[in-house]
């Protein structure tokens, strides 16, 4: 139920195919497939590709991958390439920009536009974001997912790059009202579960350095030592002079100086301590915060590491095509205790012959990561 076909200015060629892998991950911009095609089988040849072509992979009828051709493998009359979709140029490119108050779509648009990348539907993000500076050459993915972050903050809304039938386009968060399942003794084939408390804290420290500024008395510089010598040449070399007025005494003069001020914040989880011992994180915090805001930071970090952690990845399952990272999957595996909906954080899909398997990693929230993703 493969169809693979290359794209050459307007024509179609079918690809004989032999297996086909489809790939993506969320917050990592494009999607890829790597696949294997047959070249030649006796004396008879098939039509092949090279770098640059467009490729084209449906299944059972359906569109799943449109993207350019950027590495091949040659080897024993079959070949191995690797496409990637549209999203990849915003990886591949990098450049330095300056905007004032724009939207996101609006810095998409423009970014769109300066390398000559098709866009399909673009939606308005609302929030004009004042100023965002990219001093450094930065990619244009993570030019766009800075704009992204800012609109988040502000409006609480999520927004995803996409790629379809090549072309990059942006839309609210997909949110189906309907979920794909996968249960076991239904469509699960395998999975890897694990729990750990490696990473978990039962007593979190934070400490940070608070910058106090202070008023206080200038010091004098103390007069040198007068000696009994010092005085006979005065006598010596001095004129006398007429009696003066006294003078007033000068006012004390006050500096401002800086004072650090060590602050300390404990956050504990009393129940996990008797249970699992004194398991200590520590950090310090940089900048400028009181004792209430260290003592929040601290409580929030606790919150992130209490409690066992737990590990669901690698799950195997048949093939639904139309689920790809970014998308919401409920899991129900009874024999560990798992019935919830989580987000696929990166999806692989095989197709061979009439066979479609998948395996997905997951994440319990769909938040936007930080620092550069490219």
């Amino acid at each position: 139920m493969i169809e693979l076909f290359a794209i050459r200015s307007g024509t179609m060629y079918e690809l004989v195919t032999e297996s086909v892998t489809l790939r993506g991950q969320r917050y990592q911009a494009p999607r890829s497939i790597q696949a294997t095609i047959v070249t030649k089988q006796g004396s008879q040849k098939y039509y092949s590709i090279k770098e640059g072509d467009t490729v084209l992979f449906k299944w059972k009828g359906k569109e799943l991958f449109r993207g350019t051709v950027f590495a091949r493998t040659p080897k024993d009359e079959k070949l191995t390439f690797t496409a990637y979709d549209m999203l990849q140029y915003l990886v591949k490119n990098q450049d330095v920009y300056v905007f004032a108050n724009k939207r996101a779509d609006q810095i998409m648009k423009r970014l769109g536009q300066d390398f000559q990348i098709p866009m399909t539907s673009i939606a308005n993000t609302g929030h004009v974001i004042k100023s965002l500076v990219f001093k450094n050459d930065t990619s244009l993915y993570d030019i766009i997912l800075q704009a992204l972050r800012e609109t988040k903050k502000q409006t609480g809304r999520n927004y995803q790059i996409y790629s379809a039938k090549g072309k990059m386009g942006l839309r609210a968060w997909p949110d189906p009202s309907e979920v794909w399942v996968i249960e076991s003794g239904v469509n699960l084939i395998d999975y890897q579960y694990s729990t750990s408390i490696e990473e978990t804290a039962t007593r979190v420290k934070m400490r940070a350095t608070h910058v106090e500024k202070i008023k206080v008395l200038k010091k004098e510089k103390k007069k040198s030592k007068t000696t009994d010598k010092d005085i006979e040449k005065d006598k010596k070399t001095t004129k006398p002079t007429k009696p003066t007025k006294p003078t007033k005494p000068k006012k004390p003069k006050m500096v401002t100086q800086k004072k650090e001020i060590e602050m300390l914040a404990v956050a504990n989880d009393s129940a996990a301590r008797r249970k699992y011992g004194i398991l200590q994180h520590v950090e310090r915090v940089s900048g400028e915060i009181n004792q209430a805001q260290l003592q929040k930071r601290a409580d929030v970090r606790l919150s992130q590491k209490k409690g066992v952690k737990k590990e669901l990845k690698s799950i195997q399952a048949l093939g639904i095509p139309g689920l790809q990272s970014g998308m919401p999957v409920r899991i129900i595996i009874p024999d560990i205790g798992i019935k919830k909906t989580y987000w696929i954080d990166q999806d692989s899909h095989e197709f061979k012959g009439t066979k479609h398997t998948m395996t997905i990693d997951v994440v319990e929230k769909n938040s936007i990561p930080t620092g550069n993703q490219s």
